[in-house]
């Protein structure tokens, strides 16, 4: 967003649309190592599915900037919490 001066909802999008292709490759791989679980993958592919078809419905509904501030919180919340763990696993 910051070097292509991007606006945060098309690098969503984008980043979803990555995924897709990283996350196929990437099962291909596993299955061929035999690191495969069927039943949770499919769970989690179905929760994958359906936080996809709200987050593509209601995303262009919600303003830039509450977009771009739940991303914020969200990147502090997980930054918090990767220094809780690295401090209390130590």
């Amino acid at each position: 967003m910051i070097f292509l001066n991007e606006k945060i909802k098309p690098a969503i999008q984008t980043s979803l649309g990555a995924i897709v292709f990283t996350s196929i490759f990437a099962s291909i791989g596993h299955y061929h190592n035999g690191n495969i679980l069927f039943i949770p993958g499919i769970l989690v592919g179905i929760g994958g599915l359906i936080g996809v078809q709200i987050s593509t419905r209601f995303l262009p509904k919600i303003p830039d900037k509450n977009v771009q501030l739940l991303f914020n919180t969200l990147l502090i919340l997980l930054a918090n919490y990767s220094f809780y763990l690295s401090f209390n696993n130590s």
